[in-house]
């Protein structure tokens, strides 16, 4: 009978009911079908034998779920007392520590303090010892015959390093109780005990020298400066005078004095190298043991012998003065010769420099003092004479002026080509040179008082010279060149002329002020009246020619904008920017013969003030031609009526003026044609988006351009009026 049940029969909701019905009625089919008497009593019973079981289970598993409950219960109520006990316990903990962290903070910053004041008392005690002790060998040396104190009889170096300082610090105690009555004895007995640890001392730095031991010399160098007298510095200076030898009997002409002369300079030359790194490595302040050197060289050897040299020739008059000059160059290269060798060192070379002027000054007065006057006065003379004639032959090819045509010579030499001339003569830098020779004679001979005043008469010469006879007529010209009435000024600027001669004044003048700050005001620098007289010399000469010069770039920088005014005035057709088909796009190709043209021109002319101009001239000259023809664009824009097809070309004329403007380098020119580039950008976007690109483009915000200007340039479009596009600026 099971056989016959199938999983289907217990698929889905069981119902208990269905199934025993199920159950019945299959047991009844089957006794009909055997034929015998169906019998449900032993179903009966078996199936409440299994309600009865099933009940039983049930029970069981309740009673089961509720005696777990209880446990569960209790095990969670104890788990909660434990839990808290836990954390009352870990609270406590945790207050033990934080109470144990005060308590080492606490600690802590008492053993600071403990620390701080263990120093102090420490320093004290220190300071009270060796108190105690300077006082103790101050009143050992009070006696008339004191005996010397332990600590000065050492034999180290260490120890005599610390007697030193000890019996240094005596000798100031010393001083400053001088006055107290009874002192005497104490003061002698420690100036002996002084000199006794400085003589040791001085033994010890000689074994070391001797050995060329450099840390030893160091080491005792450091407490021999210490001590007043200078005795190391002169036993110094004494052994490197030794080897520059003794000197050599008077002259007997002005070869042999320019050679013991010269063996001299290169005995002491030589010296200066070979003992200039030793005491630059033994002493923390060589120039202490360097200048008193060289006063002494000079003192001892260089005065000597130019004062024995000069006398035993001063019979022969150019012998005299020949020797003076040999004196003084080969000096003046000495010089150089120590100054290089100190500034190898990294040394202070102003107290050297200082020494040599210092110990030839009163020599050098009495030596050059009879060629001075003639000197002078035939150098002024020779100066003016041959700088005038230089200027003439240099102005004699000038043209003729004539009635009909006062800028052309009788040899039909142009203006321009007279003043390019002028400028490749170079005449000024040989005028110059001629200065600078003036000027360094009048150094070495003339007499010092009064060297001032010839500088400032050279100056002045040169600026009397240069000034009117040539600078002021070559302006002149230039700025005449440009109003020729053949049409020269044109010429000029399109061969940059003008912007060449300007460069070559500005060169000039460029010149003359290095002149100024290299051979003048050098000079000058200790007479103040003087050099206030020069500058404003070359203030009025500067200032008189940058007027003019100024003014013959304000032309040149009006004929450009003029020509270019008529280069787009002639080129620039109406149907540029409103071809009669608005819907044929241009190809893209290029720009219009108009900008082609501007852009070609104002190269070719920024190339030329490039190539010419320098400095602040040439920065000025580009930012002034870039506003301008910034200026010259956006009234030329304001002329034409725009349509959407036109706006491309236009937009293409923007991009090559601003490929132009970049090579000016100059922010602010840039900075226009980029807003030049954003407002064109007006007249391409469809009127319905005009109003966007007002508002979103920060390039055409209120604070960057007027709505004015951008309405003038808004007027332009084709459809101005058509879209009632001034509803935008109502």
């Amino acid at each position: 009978m099971a056989s016959s049940w199938t999983l289907d029969d217990f698929r889905g909701e069981f119902d208990e009911v269905e199934f025993v019905e199920k159950l019945t009625q299959r047991m009844g089919s089957t006794a009909s079908a055997t034929g015998a008497k169906f019998d449900p009593a032993p179903y009966q019973a078996s199936f409440s034998r299994a309600v009865a079981a099933i009940d039983d289970l049930e029970r069981n598993v309740t009673a089961s779920i509720a005696k777990a409950t209880k446990e569960l219960a209790v095990a969670d109520r104890a788990h909660q007392r434990k839990l808290k006990e836990h954390g009352a316990t870990l609270d406590a903990v945790l207050e033990r520590f934080a109470r144990l962290d005060r308590r080492i903070s606490s600690v802590a910053q008492t053993a600071v303090r403990i620390g701080d004041q263990l120093e102090v008392i420490d320093v004290a005690k220190q300071r009270n010892a060796y108190g105690s002790k300077m006082i103790g060998h101050f009143l050992s040396m009070t006696g008339e015959r004191a005996a010397v104190p332990d600590a000065f009889k050492g034999q180290t170096l260490d120890d005599l390093r610390e007697a030193a300082s000890t019996v240094q610090a005596l000798q100031q105690a010393a001083q400053d109780l001088s006055r107290l009555p009874n002192m005497d004895h104490a003061i002698k007995n420690i100036s002996n005990a002084a000199d006794e640890i400085e003589n040791r001392l001085l033994k010890e730095f000689d074994q070391a020298w001797q050995a060329n031991h450099v840390p030893g010399m160091r080491a005792c160098a450091a407490s021999l400066l210490e001590f007043e007298g200078g005795h190391l510095i002169a036993r110094i200076i004494a052994r490197i005078i030794g080897e520059v030898g003794p000197n050599p009997d008077p002259p007997d002409s002005v070869e042999q004095f320019h050679s013991e002369l010269s063996r001299l300079m290169d005995s002491i030359s030589n010296a200066c190298s070979k003992y200039f790194p030793l005491i630059a490595e033994v002493f923390p302040q060589p120039e202490k043991v360097i200048k008193p050197f060289v006063e002494r060289v000079y003192e001892d050897n260089i005065t000597g012998l130019l004062e024995t040299g000069v006398g035993a020739l001063s019979a022969d008059t150019n012998a005299y003065l020949a020797a003076l000059e040999i004196g003084f160059d080969l000096n003046r290269k000495l010089m150089r010769s120590l100054t290089a060798q100190v500034e190898e060192l990294k040394l202070p070379s102003d107290a050297v420099l200082t020494s040599f002027k210092l110990a030839l000054k009163d020599h050098a007065d009495g030596l050059f003092f009879q060629y001075r006057d003639t000197f002078i006065s035939r150098q002024f003379d020779v100066l003016v004479r041959d700088s005038r004639s230089r200027i003439d032959r240099t102005l004699a090819i000038l043209p003729q002026a004539t009635d009909d045509n006062p800028l052309r010579s009788e040899y039909a030499v142009s203006i321009t080509d007279w003043i390019r001339a002028v400028f490749q003569t170079h005449i000024v830098d040989a005028l110059l040179d001629s200065f600078s020779i003036a000027l360094a004679r009048v150094d070495k001979l003339a007499e010092p008082s009064r060297l001032p005043e010839y500088v400032w008469r050279i100056y002045k010469t040169l600026v009397e010279i240069v000034n009117k006879p040539f600078l002021h007529r070559l302006a002149d010209s230039i700025l005449e060149s440009m109003s020729d009435e053949d049409g020269g000024d044109m010429v000029a600027v399109e061969n940059g002329c003008t912007l060449e001669f300007v460069g070559c004044i500005d060169a000039i003048v460029q010149r003359l002020n290095d002149f100024f700050d290299v051979e003048i005001a050098k000079r000058l620098q200790d007479s103040l009246n003087l050099l206030t007289n020069c500058a404003q010399e070359r203030h009025e000469l500067t200032v008189a020619l940058e007027s003019k010069m100024s003014r013959a770039l304000r032309i040149t920088l009006d004929l450009a904008m003029q020509c270019s005014a008529r280069t787009l005035s002639n080129l620039q057709q109406k149907t540029d920017f409103r071809p009669k088909d608005d819907q044929l796009l241009p190809d893209g190709s290029g720009c219009s013969p108009a900008a082609s043209a501007v852009v070609d021109y104002i190269g070719r002319h920024s190339g030329s003030a490039i190539a010419h101009l320098r400095g602040k001239n040439l920065d000025c000259y580009l930012h002034v031609l870039g506003l301008r023809l910034y200026d010259l664009l956006s009234n030329h824009i304001r002329q034409f009526v725009v349509s959407n097809a036109g706006a491309l070309l236009l937009m293409a004329d923007i991009r090559v003026y601003q490929d132009l403007v970049r090579q000016f380098h100059v922010s602010e020119v840039n900075d226009r044609f980029e807003t030049l580039r954003h407002v064109v950008n007006v007249f391409a976007v469809p009127a319905e988006s005009l109003g966007s690109l007002m508002n979103d483009d920060p390039v055409l915000a209120v604070e960057r351009i007027p709505r004015d200007d951008l309405h003038s340039f808004i007027k332009m479009r084709s459809d101005y009026k058509q879209n009632n596009l001034r509803k935008y600026f109502a």
